[in-house]
């Protein structure tokens, strides 16, 4: 429990191979910390809301943070992963390449504002009514060994819950300082707020 930021993290590790549990473990493991906090220590508890995440991340002008990836389902019914390349500054794929087009050439566009308005809009209509189940933000540290990589999955467990994975990295050396540091800039951030009580 966080009192400063008033945010409960439940952490867990990974299911070993050949474990015996059965069902699904880690929706398990939070349906029971939850019931337990709320039914045994009478703890008002509170979603995480994540409505602005992806837009603050893309407004934050810290440059160390960054969205690698992400999963967007489109509202025609399309879905595609994209994976930004990391030697052009995390530049998504397919809307980030066209907004870049648009920018690089915009004494082109400049003589035509009509299709300048008319690709811009529609950039913005696919990435507002897009679903994002999920993205990967990643982390640069000075040392390119200390680099992270924490995946956020909105809606987690019949889309009640926010979940955050450590992915790359080693954090033996550091404890849990990295996911806190996550924790603590998403909050910051403004990208996790106070949502509806659970």
């Amino acid at each position: 429990m966080d009192e400063k930021r008033h945010i409960l993290e439940i952490r867990y590790d990974s299911l070993k191979y050949g474990s015996t549990q059965t069902g699904n473990s880690y929706e398990d493991i939070v349906v029971q910390c939850i019931q337990w906090l709320k039914n045994k220590l009478g703890i008002e508890l509170f979603n995480c809301d994540h409505t602005d995440t992806i837009n603050k991340l893309k407004d934050e002008n810290d440059n160390t943070v960054k969205i690698y990836k992400q999963m967007m389902v489109l509202s025609s019914g399309g879905a595609a992963e994209l994976t930004a390349a990391q030697g052009r500054d995390y530049l998504l794929p397919f809307i980030g390449e066209l907004r870049e087009l648009i920018n690089e050439n915009k004494d082109l566009f400049d003589k035509d504002p009509d299709i300048k308005q008319l690709l811009e809009q529609y950039l913005d209509d696919k990435e507002e009514t897009a679903d994002y189940p999920y993205i990967y933000v990643s982390w640069e540290q000075p040392v390119a060994s200390q680099n992270y990589i924490v995946k956020i999955t909105f809606d987690y467990l019949q889309y009640r819950y926010t979940t955050l994975q450590h992915l790359t990295g080693t954090c033996k050396d550091l404890g849990m300082e990295r996911m806190n540091n996550a924790i603590e800039y998403l909050c910051k951030s403004g990208s996790f707020t106070k949502g509806a009580k659970i």
